[in-house]
């Protein structure tokens, strides 16, 4: 007997944070997606029942960063993405809010895609392996922040 192709699709919420000409990244650590793992992303994940996305954001950035955010504004920008996985494709849409800095931390528990955290200078990230978009969403938020 083979392995069950499927297809699913998923939501997923992440937010922009600058501070200090830079902005907080993580590094994703998903082995079962190689198209993926090892490239750095922005702080986010799935809403979990009963959340709305801008719980879902700040409660995935305190567990994957440690920070405390205030999510501000929903950034005009909405990614799919197509992923490869054993079991079959996902689709993944994705939504980016901006996001201010409340409180510094450390991690308070690892989550397990997350394989390193790093503040990551804005002219930078354009040298470092990104999702898809990464260009285009720093863009967004440049703007939105007037810095652009």
């Amino acid at each position: 007997m083979g392995v069950l192709v499927m297809n699913k699709q998923i939501t997923v919420f992440s937010g922009i944070l600058f501070h200090d000409g830079k902005i907080l990244m993580s590094q994703r650590d998903e082995v079962e997606c190689p198209e993926a793992h090892m490239k750095w992303e922005l702080p986010g994940g799935k809403c979990d029942f009963g959340e709305t996305p801008q719980q879902a954001v700040k409660r995935e950035f305190s567990e994957e960063t440690g920070r405390e955010i205030e999510v501000v504004k929903l950034l005009p920008y909405t990614g799919v993405n197509y992923w490869d996985y054993e079991w079959g494709k996902q689709q993944t849409l994705c939504f980016v809010f901006l996001c201010k800095l409340i409180k510094e931390g450390e991690p308070a528990k690892k989550d397990h895609h997350v394989a390193d955290i790093k503040w990551i200078p804005i002219d930078e990230v354009k040298n470092f392996p990104t999702l898809p978009d990464m260009d285009l969403i720093v863009d967004l938020a440049k703007k939105e922040l007037g810095l652009i």
